[in-house]
């Protein structure tokens, strides 16, 4: 053979190798949609061009057509202890909003905000989007906010508002991991009393017992080790199949999640249809983790709503590399919210002297004017009972 025919034919041979060797898909590419398609669809009647910025963010400048829920999304979806809000009020909230359960919604974000924006997802989906229990769908904007900048989009102040409708929820429980599920999960026993707040108001029957779901640590490997310490106690869950932190999930500088085979090198270990749950602190990092999940193609993957803040506070849970933490040490950082507590227990301190001073004083009256026979419930006594809620307002109004 003539070196003249070998050429073409070994250079159709490399072509044809690299051709097999393409990039694997999502298994679930439909949930992401980039600037093209957010240009061709937010503006449609039925659409919903979601920000899950906070509303700073949103009046400096925001995608023509997008609406927002008056806080960052995660706010407006949870309540002050990261909880997702009762369904009865996220109904209401959507609706205000102008989100109904047929709406196709579209969140965006940026860099800084994209867990923000997977707990809108997480709630949606749970609610019961992207299902066959609602005809509404969620998708997820690739790089968000950063993607449309730099394909050309302009921004606006002007804010826009949709008229109120009807959101009627129809629930996804087992896109929701309970306290309840990961108890079982650690300990091999179902606990004899409800554990997870949103099982003690739904029942028990929101609660997936399966003995063969995978447990995902999203957060950083400090914290899965004990070393930095966001709770009463630091560590992990026990029997936790795979720690991975959510910073891997995603481009820090674009807000563009990573490829498919860069998220099969973290998660290839893992069962796509297996059960999965994933937490963090506080829910919030592995909302977005959840998404990411879907994306990937797991068919029950869920979020762990009340994440290790309440396990590792409650020392009836177990903890594995337990570390308690060390007041000393923080006291040491002299940081501003340490600070800030000394004074506030100091001002505490002078409010209850004052009470105890002041009981002590009407105390002596009282007695006095028993043993003269008159009432011992006068003015100085009522003011000492009168003071001790107000003092432990004023420090709640403080710490506010």
């Amino acid at each position: 053979m003539g070196k003249k025919l070998l050429v073409p034919i070994i250079a159709m041979l490399l072509a044809l190798a690299a051709s097999s060797v393409s990039a694997a898909e999502y298994g679930n590419p439909g949930l992401l949609v980039d600037t093209a398609f957010v240009k061709a669809n937010k503006d449609k009647p039925g659409w919903v061009l979601l920000d899950a910025r906070d509303e700073k963010a949103y009046a400096k400048g925001h995608i023509p057509g997008a609406i927002h829920l008056g806080k960052r999304a995660d706010k407006a979806l949870r309540d002050p202890t990261a909880t997702m809000l009762p369904v009865s009020k996220l109904e209401e909230t959507l609706g205000k909003a102008g989100i109904s359960d047929s709406s196709n919604i579209i969140l965006y974000y940026d860099p800084a905000t994209i867990t923000r924006a997977g707990v809108a997802f997480h709630v949606l989906e749970t609610l019961g989007c992207n299902s066959d229990a609602l005809k509404c769908k969620v998708y997820w904007y690739n790089g968000g906010i950063v993607s449309w900048k730099a394909d050309g989009g302009d921004l606006t102040k002007e804010a826009k508002t949709l008229p109120e409708t009807t959101f009627k929820a129809s629930p996804v429980w087992n896109r929701y991991a309970t306290t309840d599920e990961v108890y079982y999960k650690a300990t091999g026993n179902k606990p004899s009393n409800p554990l997870d707040e949103m099982t003690k108001r739904y029942g028990d029957s929101i609660v997936t017992y399966d003995p063969d779901t995978q447990l995902v640590d999203l957060r950083t490997k400090n914290e899965y080790d004990g070393k930095d310490i966001r709770a009463l106690r630091g560590g992990h869950v026990p029997n936790v199949d795979l720690q991975v932190s959510h910073k891997e999930l995603y481009d820090g500088k674009t807000g563009k999640i990573k490829s498919m085979d860069e998220l099969e090198k973290l998660f290839g270990s893992l069962d796509k249809n297996k059960r999965l749950i994933n937490y963090c602190q506080t829910g919030t990092r592995s909302s977005f983790g959840y998404f990411v999940f879907r994306l990937m193609g797991f068919k029950s993957p869920s979020n762990w709503d009340e994440s290790w803040r309440v396990w590792a506070s409650n020392v009836n849970y177990p903890v594995a590399s337990e570390q308690w933490f060390d007041f000393n040490t923080v006291k040491k950082g002299k940081t501003k919210a340490w600070d800030s507590g000394l004074k506030d227990i100091a001002a505490l301190k002078k409010q209850l002297a004052a009470v105890k001073k002041t009981a002590e004083e009407a105390k002596a009256t009282a007695n006095a004017a028993k043993a003269e026979g008159k009432g011992v419930c006068g003015p100085t006594a009522l003011l000492a009972l009168a003071m001790l809620p107000l003092g432990v307002y004023r420090l709640y109004r403080r710490r506010k």
